[in-house]
């Protein structure tokens, strides 16, 4: 159950040594329509500026919360943000990417309305300046529900294009902390491991 002061979405994002692309990406974060969420960002030991331009944000925003983690790579960063995190729903999103304006409450108000432990959506890649130069695979870009009683795991994988991708889902944050989920530190693709994993403890994508 949702407390009144609780947030509806906890971001965990992720840093380490991305000062070129932060501001872009918490700017867009705080261009939100949904307001009622909380961003924590938890600095992996960086070198660069990050530290001051997450000191900004945090100054300037009264939800934007900042973490210290020291080592585990982006992993490690993962599970501190876990462990601070208060909303029903966790959103990951990566320090050098951006979200349209209405993407968290979009992605809300579909979990809401389905009771869905994850939803997932579409990506766009970007290049330097900003424009479209591809966009993830889709189903015709026609919505779609999947339960692992009724489709099974394998079509649920396959339907939902690149599972191990954290930053295109909205997960319910039960399915980490009732199943004892974190991410496999001080390795890459770490995502797979544990973002395929979740299918495991969900009813409905």
């Amino acid at each position: 159950m949702i407390k009144n002061n609780q947030a509806k979405i906890s971001v965990i994002i992720p840093v380490y040594n991305v000062e070129k692309y932060l501001p872009a990406c918490l700017d867009s974060l705080a261009n939100q329509t949904l307001k009622d969420f909380e961003a924590i960002i938890v600095n992996n030991n960086s070198q660069d500026n990050s530290p001051k331009i997450i000191a900004e944000y945090v100054k300037k925003y009264h939800n934007f919360k900042t973490y210290k983690k020291i080592g585990g790579k982006a992993g490690g960063a993962r599970n501190e943000g876990l462990k601070f995190a208060t909303s029903e729903y966790i959103y990951f999103l990566d320090s050098d990417d951006t979200l349209p304006p209405n993407a968290l409450e979009t992605l809300y108000n579909i979990a809401q309305q389905y009771n869905a432990d994850i939803v997932a959506c579409l990506e766009n890649f970007i290049d330097e300046k900003g424009n479209i130069v591809g966009t993830e695979k889709d189903t015709n870009k026609q919505s779609f529900l999947l339960s692992v009683e009724k489709d099974g795991l394998l079509k649920i994988l396959i339907n939902c294009g690149e599972m191990a991708r954290p930053m295109t889902k909205l997960f319910k944050r039960a399915i980490f902390a009732d199943n004892n989920l974190t991410f496999p530190e001080d390795v890459p693709s770490e995502d797979v491991a544990v973002i395929t994993t979740t299918a495991l403890f969900t009813k409905i994508f």
